[in-house]
C-alpha cells in the first residue's frame, strides 16, 4: 500500500479542450509510448494507417508536427480527433496524463497537476480559502528503502506540513510567513549538510509552536527585479509588471497588491511547496 497526497482540486481537473485560450498540443514535439502504437497497429482500419502515416519511427516514435507545430491530429476548432474518432483510451500516456504530475517516495506518493495549465491555474485559485491535501490509500507497491531512507522520508514530509500549518496560520503578514518558511527551510538544509536528520522533528516543533513574531517589511524593489527576470509569456505580464512597478515606486504596492486575494498568494506558495519541498530529497538541496 502507498499513501497518496493530491490538492484537494486534483480530481475536479477536466482538460478545456477547444475552449483554452492555450493548447498543449501546439509546438511540443508529443511521444508515443509502446503500449500505444500496439493499440494502434491493433487498429487496421483507415484512421490507423492515417496514424501511422504521421508518427515518426526515428529514435522514440513522436506524433509529426505540421509547418505550425500543430499536433497532425489537432483540428481547427482545437479538438483532438483521436478522441473524436477513437475515444481517451486510445491517447498515448503523455496526452493522457499531462499536466498531472507524480512524485514517489517509497510508501509515499504525490499526485498534482502542473500550475503551465490554465484550468490548473483556475482550480487553484477559485475559492476564497486554503487550500487543503488530501490523504488516501492506493494498492501501488511502494519502492524498497532502507530503514535510514524511510526514515528521512517521513521527517522531510513532517517538515513539509509544518510548511503548511505556518502558511495556513491566521495571526501572521504573508510576509511574515514567507520570511518563517525561508528561516525553517534553511535550519533544515543546515541539519541535511550535517546529517543531523533526527534533529528535524525539534526544529519543526519549535515553528509550530509560534504564537507571536515581531512584523517583517518586504523589499518591494527586490521583489520587482526577480519578476523582471521572468520570461514574459505575453504582452499582458509585461502591462501588469509596469502596473507593479507603479504601484512599488508610489510606495502603495502593500496597499494595492499585496492586501488584495491573500489566499491566491497563500494557495500559490503552499502548492509551490507541494511539488518542490519533497524534491530536496533526490539532491539533498532544499533552498
Amino acid at each position: 500500500m502507498i499513501k497518496l497526497t493530491k490538492p484537494c482540486f486534483f480530481d475536479d481537473f477536466k482538460c478545456k479542450a477547444e475552449k483554452c485560450t492555450d493548447s498543449c498540443c501546439v509546438g511540443w514535439e508529443i511521444d508515443v509510448d509502446e503500449a500505444t502504437l500496439e493499440k494502434y497497429r491493433n487498429l487496421n482500419d483507415d484512421f490507423s494507417q492515417r496514424l501511422f502515416l504521421n508518427i515518426s519511427s526515428e529514435q522514440t516514435p513522436h506524433f509529426i508536427l505540421d509547418k505550425e507545430e500543430r499536433c497532425p491530429f489537432l483540428d481547427s476548432s482545437n479538438l483532438c480527433e483521436i478522441i473524436v474518432q477513437k475515444g481517451e483510451d486510445y491517447l498515448c500516456e503523455i496526452c493522457r496524463e499531462h499536466p498531472r504530475f507524480y512524485e514517489w517516495y517509497s510508501y509515499y506518493k504525490d499526485a498534482g497537476i502542473g500550475l503551465c495549465c490554465e484550468e490548473a491555474c483556475r482550480l487553484l485559485f477559485l475559492k476564497d480559502n486554503n487550500i487543503h491535501f488530501i490523504e488516501e490509500e492506493t494498492d501501488e507497491l511502494p519502492q524498497e528503502t532502507s530503514d535510514f531512507e524511510q526514515s528521512v522520508i517521513e521527517r522531510m514530509l513532517i517538515a513539509r506540513k509544518t510548511v503548511f500549518e505556518i502558511i495556513a496560520y491566521d495571526n501572521l503578514s504573508l510576509f511574515k510567513k514567507l520570511e518563517l518558511v525561508k528561516e525553517l527551510s534553511e535550519e533544515i538544509q543546515e541539519k541535511i549538510d550535517f546529517e543531523e536528520f533526527s534533529q528535524i522533528d525539534e526544529l519543526c516543533l519549535k515553528y509550530r509552536n509560534i504564537k507571536s513574531v515581531g512584523e517583517y517589511k518586504p523589499d518591494f524593489k527586490e521583489i520587482l527585479s526577480v519578476l523582471k527576470e521572468l520570461e514574459a509569456y505575453d504582452e499582458e505580464w509585461n502591462s501588469l509588471l509596469e502596473k507593479i512597478e507603479e504601484a512599488v515606486n508610489s510606495g502603495k504596492a502593500e496597499k494595492h497588491i499585496f492586501k488584495s486575494r491573500i489566499f491566491d498568494y497563500e494557495n500559490l506558495i503552499s502548492y509551490s511547496v507541494f511539488r518542490y519541498f519533497m524534491k530536496s530529497l533526490f539532491d539533498f538541496d532544499l533552498t
